[in-house]
């Protein structure tokens, strides 16, 4: 009898096992399957996270160290191909005299590769530049001494940027056109003494352009 007793035990305890097993088995194939289709649509750090936790239910399993490691390579390459957009982006951006936004997409940048020494090199000499804006005294007479202007326009074909200046100069608006280094035409709405001022004042310029900038002649 004790034989019979413990041969019945044996065998539940075998059962419990055995469903324990395959309700793991179900739970690691689910989020497998779950991973696999969040990875086809390019949501690749929520399918790392599924993958991983499937590792957790079968640390040992090889397949899904190996789906785990083309995850981390796709989002390697991603964050590459973003880097460069923003670094571009923000280079372009600069070369327009468009300094607040540079800073704001090359950090952007930096924010992806903290290692970026020359887009960290960048941001301080953007730095300087507003320290230096800041720190110059300017005589204020009249708008001839207000070098910081902000831009709603710029254009290639000067006939283009007249018309424009004209618009605004019928608004009242004492507008300038502005001889850009890489010969465009910007046209300003306002200008200012410095460029903690213009910048201040930027909102205004939504009603022309969602993207108005600073410049400084």
């Amino acid at each position: 009898m004790k034989a019979k007793n413990f041969v019945i035990i044996l065998l539940f305890l075998v059962s419990i096992m055995t469903s324990c097993t395959d309700k793991v088995k179900k739970e690691f194939d689910a989020k497998v399957q779950k991973a696999e289709l969040l990875q086809k649509k390019g949501k690749l750090e929520e399918a790392k996270a599924l993958y991983l936790e499937a590792q957790k239910l079968y640390p040992k399993n090889k397949s899904i160290a190996g789906k785990i490691a083309s995850v981390e390579t796709k989002l390697t390459e991603k964050k590459d191909n973003d880097f460069k957009k923003l670094v571009l982006k923000a280079d372009d951006l600069y070369e327009e005299g468009m300094y607040g936004e540079a800073r704001d997409a090359y950090l952007e940048a930096f924010n992806l590769k903290s290692d970026a020494v020359e887009i960290q090199d960048k941001i301080n000499e953007i730095d300087a530049i507003f320290s230096k804006a800041s720190d110059e005294e300017e005589v204020i007479d009249d708008d001839t001494t207000k070098p910081y202007h902000i831009i709603v326009g710029s254009f290639q074909n000067e006939a283009y940027a007249l018309k424009l200046q004209e618009e605004l100069i019928n608004k009242s608006y004492n507008s300038r056109i502005i001889n850009r280094p890489n010969g465009y035409y910007a046209v300003s709405l306002t200008s200012h003494p410095d460029i903690h001022e213009a910048y201040n004042h930027i909102n205004a310029a939504v009603e022309y352009n969602l993207n108005a900038w600073v410049v400084r002649d």
